[in-house]
């Protein structure tokens, strides 16, 4: 097998030549290619298959695409090795200034909100806050979140809001009042965009519909949802489980409250799964859910990453020490 990368031009530009992420992943599935990986909305897609010239994968995706979405998309194919030879002989400003050195900002790849040399960008990230809400489950995850505490010094920044149903306060299970700080309607959906949904006591509500209408709009935008818990169970119910892997309270859990439930065949029996953009977790899995989300956000140093998880999970004092000499501080 060969791993390749298939570079779509001109998707889900401005409204135009729509291509859900989700679905074009199937398509290319459904060539007999394997471990497909879509990036972002971008249209860039990584796939292994037999080995073959990039002319004849090109034409069996472009018509693929032609048949699955009634859209004449060219496509651009190469192994994945010449990508990486290309990108070793790029110039030094390549992605970030013009040769002559001039900063120009659309040659950034991401919203800027300091420099082009920093690359930073902001990820906002939305709480979904309900009645009955498990706040346990939240807690690591937005803690390290909001405190940035343990960021490397290139992190991106980061804004954490809570959304409600409406602005009226609610109450957690914890007996937290919590006033939301916006509403669902106010979800930007873009790839910048993350929304966690903790567990609760009311997810078989319809008053839920709305949030999980805009997980499932995020999710084929490219942005990124971690649900755990009873919120599974909704993503479940709406159909966003049925062909991503993904975990839960149980596989039995699942079919128990969603009787139209079809992911079986996907479901993974871990404490949390993190399938790209769509991070699950059970009500035991939330400082792997934690970990696995802050790992999709790039704010931690890898070591740091590794270093705060042991420690947590072990409560052991050799990982603490590690866990403080990976942070900049301890360079200086």
């Amino acid at each position: 097998m060969r791993r390749y990368i298939a570079l779509l031009r001109g998707v889900n530009i401005n409204g135009k030549n729509k291509v859900p992420m989700a679905e074009l992943k199937l398509g290319f599935e459904s060539l007999g290619f394997s471990d497909v990986r879509t990036w972002l909305n971008s249209g860039n897609v990584v796939f292994s298959g037999e080995e073959a010239e990039p002319a004849a994968l090109t034409g069996q995706i472009e018509g693929m695409i032609q048949h699955r979405f009634g859209l004449e998309i060219p496509a651009f194919v190469l192994p994945q090795e010449e990508l990486a030879d290309t990108l070793r002989h790029a110039p030094d400003w390549w992605g970030t200034e013009d040769p002559d050195g001039e900063y120009r900002p659309e040659n950034c790849p991401f919203v800027e909100t300091k420099t082009c040399e920093q690359r930073v960008f902001m990820i906002t990230i939305y709480v979904y806050t309900h009645d009955t809400m498990a706040d346990w489950e939240i807690g690591h995850v937005t803690a390290e979140l909001h405190s940035g505490r343990f960021f490397k010094q290139d992190a991106p920044e980061v804004s954490l809001k809570t959304v409600g149903i409406s602005k009226e306060p609610v109450t957690s299970m914890g007996g937290l009042t919590i006033l939301p700080d916006c509403v669902v309607d106010d979800i930007a959906v873009s790839e910048e965009t993350v929304l966690l949904l903790p567990g609760g006591n009311t997810w078989d509500d319809s008053k839920h519909s709305a949030v999980i209408r805009k997980a499932a709009a995020l999710l084929s935008a490219g942005g990124t949802v971690g649900a755990i818990c009873g919120a599974t169970a909704a993503l479940a119910r709406a159909g966003l489980l049925d062909d991503r892997p993904h975990t839960s309270n149980g596989a039995g859990f699942l079919e128990m409250f969603c009787p139209g439930y079809k992911g079986q065949p996907y479901f993974v029996d871990a404490p949390s799964v993190a399938d790209g953009n769509l991070i699950t977790a059970g009500g035991t899995g939330a400082l792997l859910w934690a970990k696995q989300i802050i790992g999709r956000l790039g704010v931690f140093r890898p070591d740091t990453l590794e270093a705060w998880y042991a420690y947590f999970s072990t409560g052991e004092a050799q990982h603490f020490f590690a866990l403080m000499q990976t942070l900049p501080s301890a360079a200086q």
